[in-house]
């Protein structure tokens, strides 16, 4: 006779198929009670320590006493459902260790976490021999899950640390899962677990993202904005945020496959790249930075044109973050209306920036360099800050280019 014990969602223990679990008014502190010591079972535990956590003093005039006859009256309701002829030391027993609570759990209990835990050791250890076996074991380990620990109760402090540990491990083997299901392509599959995870999981993002990339890749474009819209309607209402990064950048990725599977035309192209007028300076990501840099000096080994790369530097001591992003904001739209173009600018990091300035003469630097200092001058709020600007040429000429140059 094995006694199961269900505490990943709704709280439940059964014995031959039979819910033991009495609710009520009576027994809901006694249950209160069995759920701690099931969540801290086979360690020692104060009285006092279970007196703070489950018995506010502002509810009970002696929570000592209080303690001492719920857990009389617990460990009479676990010897209930043992028969007699069985061995209680295999079962639940509550045992007092030097003054303190201990609930030992024996060889004839299972509990789900356990289990659970076991599980994602084991597919663990297959991962980097077997994927299709870690594979195997960490669904099995999904199928145990069932919500967060003790969902039932509310958020009290003393859960906190144990929802949350297995609710990482939860979180972990789901994208474990995905990882290894993606590289099979099995994406109806990806589909059905992020499903059944956004039901316990409901507002983690890449969670969301994965679920519309399995979509995505099958072509489910509608499915996929539907879903987008959603998670982005959650989101607003139930936490105050329009979208994030991730989901703006998801979504980018959203149009740019929907519009790639269509076959393009010239005309296409020329309007997917005039979407608007330009005006200034275009800010870019470093990676793409680097990309125009390296074409640009291509091209200028080919051709006379004169590039000059600028480096901006914010000579500030120490590391004020406010003043950094105080600075680089300002920086960003002040260079965007003062450069032209044909120029390039990124940020190295929140103190440095890089900008790429096309077809200038060398005579022209102290004029850029004067007219930024101005602009930065104009500015209230960063025109005390010191700056440091430097230019170097893109290609260094030859002597002879020079001395001709001279001439």
């Amino acid at each position: 006779m094995r006694i199961n014990i269900k505490t990943l969602g709704v709280f439940d223990i059964r014995l031959d198929g039979k819910s033991l679990i009495k609710k009520g008014t009576r027994t809901y502190k006694i249950n209160k009670l069995l759920q701690y010591f099931i969540a801290f079972r086979n360690r020692r535990i104060l009285p006092e320590t279970i007196i703070e956590n489950l018995f506010p003093e502002d509810e009970y005039t002696d929570p000592k006493n209080t303690l001492s006859t719920q857990i009389f009256r617990l460990r009479k309701a676990i010897k209930n459902v043992i028969p007699e002829s069985e061995d209680e030391s295999k079962y639940l027993t509550i045992n007092s260790v030097n003054g303190n609570y201990i609930l030992e759990v024996g060889e004839n209990v299972d509990i789900d976490v356990d289990k659970f835990e076991e599980l994602i050791k084991q597919g663990d250890e297959k991962l980097s021999k077997n994927r299709e076996e870690a594979l195997e074991i960490f669904n099995k380990a999904l199928d145990i899950y069932e919500g967060m620990f003790l969902s039932e109760n509310g958020y009290e402090v003393w859960l906190t640390p144990v929802r949350n540990y297995y609710n990482r491990l939860y979180i972990k083997v789901i994208f474990q899962t995905i990882e290894i299901l993606k590289e099979k392509e099995n994406y109806d599959i990806i589909i059905r677990t992020c499903e059944k995870a956004l039901n316990y999981e409901p507002y983690d993002e890449d969670i969301h993202i994965c679920f519309m990339e399995a979509m995505l890749k099958q072509g489910q474009f509608t499915n996929v904005l539907n879903q987008y819209e959603y998670i982005v309607n959650l989101l607003n209402k139930e936490m105050g945020i329009s979208s994030s990064p991730k989901l703006d950048k998801f979504y980018k990725k959203i149009k740019s496959t929907i519009s790639e599977k269509r076959k393009m035309t010239l005309i296409d192209f020329w309007n997917k790249i005039e979407l608007e007028e330009v005006e200034g300076a275009m800010q870019c990501d470093f990676s793409d930075f680097k990309v125009i840099v390296d074409n640009q000096r291509r091209k200028g080994e080919r051709s006379s044109e004169d590039d000059y790369v600028s480096i901006i530097t914010l000579e500030s001591e120490g590391d004020d973050t406010s003043v950094n992003t105080l600075w680089a904001k300002e920086m960003t739209q002040m260079l965007k209306r003062s450069l032209r173009k044909g120029d390039v600018f990124t940020f190295w990091n929140d103190k440095q920036i890089l900008i790429l300035l096309h077809e200038v003469k060398q005579q022209a630097l102290l004029i850029i360099e004067k007219r930024i200092r101005d602009k930065m001058g104009l500015n209230p709020k960063i025109a005390k800050l010191k700056n440091n600007i430097e230019f170097k040429p893109l290609l260094e000429k030859k002597e002879d280019e020079k001395e001709v140059a001279g001439k």
